[in-house]
């Protein structure tokens, strides 16, 4: 009977098996390397996962929203925590809530578990940070699982596993599951693929649940970064084809706006303690919590080094993405209900990405902003495969390719994780200089560091 179970739910299915392996693969990586093991100083609460997470401990142990208790944590370093202050002196941290949101069960379980054994109850304490891992575990399956049920749609059962693996274990979407596992673009990616799974399922039957859910899933994309609200656009525009369709739309929307309404009264209800906090720390019920030095710059997007430079451009640490790319010339043969949401939201995606100052996104590995976006991408990516697929000689060539990626990405993971890859400043002539190194010499350091050159909005 067990063996029957684990036939028909891991091997049955390719796409199955995908997910597993997957799960597997990134298990063994945390396990292995993963920083909640006491060495790991602080584990995952730093810098920008810090800032993420400070709502969890503020508002369930140290009842602090002014943050003060981060002053009096032991390990404490100035540089986790980069707070907004206020003209009137009160703090605002500079990220939404959205991803403790997210976290808040996992957090919840630590703390219960940590007050049964025993373990301090700082919040970043051990099992708070084993269940990070745990919950990004969580969420890589839900994304894994969903985004398979949206490939079925278009897809056979062999495009979707390798799409999977592909995009898994051949993007930067690998780094950010199980190394830098707070940060938002994992989870942003799972929110992704649940906008897109319950914008098809609500178009099929109309049913209230999935536009109730749908509406609670755009407030929580809301708050975890307010730029991805751009999926909207495949709520607006999916399966419209023509100027007569979204005439169409419109009026569907209009006779469903008791739907529509309470939809969007399910995201108010996840955003609006946000928007009563900004009230409370500064008189506003809207407040850009960025400060004045950091905004867009909607007139010079910086697209072309976005996409190609050295610094961190999207094709050069990310190369498993021009199969994705390529994929918008055949996609409408497979996917024609995804097409025009897909070309404007990567129009858009792309310019509003690039115009923000820091348009490499600080130290990262590869263009993290981007992450998210290889969701919907994937519908793409499997269009290409899926032309690759119908020729053995061909098929034979794009598998061999997407290998060679992934080994790639793996090993530019690893001396990104080893600090051989810098996470800023690199340049053409660092690049080579690293180029398939596991070590750098002292010397070999000296040379990297001469050669750095600090991206800047010019």
């Amino acid at each position: 009977m067990l063996v029957k179970t684990i036939w028909n739910l891991f091997l049955k299915k390719k796409s199955n098996f995908a997910i597993a392996f997957i799960l597997l693969y990134s298990l063994v990586t945390m396990t292995n390397y993963g920083s909640y093991k006491p060495h790991g100083s602080w584990g995952p609460f730093k810098y920008d996962q810090f800032a993420y997470y400070a709502y969890l401990p503020a508002i369930f142990i140290y009842k602090d929203m002014n943050f003060e208790f981060v002053k009096q944590l032991p390990e404490n370093n100035p540089q986790m925590f980069w707070p907004t202050i206020t003209a009137d002196g009160k703090v605002v941290n500079k990220v939404t809530l959205g991803l403790s949101i997210l976290l808040s069960p996992f957090f919840l379980t630590a703390h219960a578990y940590a007050h049964l054994v025993g373990e301090p109850l700082t919040g970043y304490s051990m099992p708070y940070r084993v269940a990070m891992f745990l919950s990004a575990l969580f969420y890589m399956f839900l994304s894994l699982r969903l985004l398979r049920f949206i490939l079925q749609r278009y897809y056979q059962d062999d495009i979707i596993a390798v799409t999977l693996i592909a995009t898994f274990l051949g993007t930067n979407l690998f780094y950010y599951s199980v190394h830098e596992v707070m940060m938002s673009h994992s989870y942003s990616f799972f929110l992704y693929t649940l906008f897109i799974y319950l914008t098809i399922r609500w178009y099929e039957n109309f049913n209230w649940r999935y536009l109730i859910v749908l509406g609670f899933t755009g407030g929580v994309i809301a708050l975890v970064r307010p730029t991805n609200l751009l999926i909207v656009v495949f709520f607006l525009l999916f399966d419209v084809r023509s100027i007569h369709d979204f005439g169409q739309r419109v009026l569907l929307l209009l006779r469903k706006s008791p739907q529509v309404l309470v939809a969007l009264i399910c995201a108010m209800v996840i955003i609006f303690p946000q928007l009563w906090w900004w009230k409370q720390q500064t008189g506003s019920w809207l407040f850009f919590s960025y400060g004045e030095n950091e905004r867009f710059y909607w007139s010079s997007p910086e697209i072309l080094k976005g996409l190609f430079s050295y610094t961190k451009g999207w094709f050069v640490y990310t190369p498993m993405m021009i199969f994705s790319v390529a994929g918008f010339i055949w996609v409408r043969k497979y996917a024609s209900d995804l097409i025009l949401p897909l070309v404007i939201f990567t129009i858009l995606n792309i310019y509003i990405v690039l115009s923000w100052w820091s348009w490499w996104y600080g130290g990262s590995f590869g263009l993290r902003a981007f992450v998210e976006f290889e969701a919907p991408l994937a519908m793409c990516f499997a269009a290409t495969l899926s032309e690759f697929w119908k020729l053995k000689k061909y098929r034979i060539a794009g598998l061999a390719t997407i290998f060679l990626l992934i080994v790639f990405n793996l090993f530019q993971t690893f001396q990104y994780k080893r600090g051989i890859l810098r996470w800023s400043g690199m340049t053409k002539e660092t690049y080579w200089m690293i180029f398939g190194k596991i070590n750098l010499s002292q010397e070999e350091m000296d040379l990297r560091e001469k050669l750095v050159k600090e991206p800047s909005r010019e």
